[in-house]
């Protein structure tokens, strides 16, 4: 949850921001605090952004081995990049 976390606390009020931070550092045991952490990151765009991102490198890794001549490793390479991208939890 580190990168949507980021982006989030990077766009959040300073209001927001404040209790987030307390939230992590003081509350990260209380799981009725932790659940209003995760839902207010879904809720201000922390996942998307991640995803997106994440599609980013995934094109940007697929673009750089387009550069190698096609053989087994190549293949394999491209394989596990959209694996690690597409596979379910």
């Amino acid at each position: 949850m580190t990168l949507p976390l980021i982006h989030v606390l990077n766009h959040a009020s300073k209001k927001d921001k404040k209790w987030l931070i307390n939230s992590i550092k003081n509350h990260n045991k209380d799981q009725k605090r932790v659940k209003q952490v995760i839902a207010f990151v879904k809720d201000n765009g922390g996942l998307d952004y991640a995803v997106a991102k994440m599609k980013e490198f995934q094109a940007e890794a697929l673009q750089i081995l387009q550069k190698y001549p096609e053989n087994q490793y190549r293949n394999s390479l491209a394989l596990m990049v959209n694996y690690v991208i597409d596979r379910k939890k």
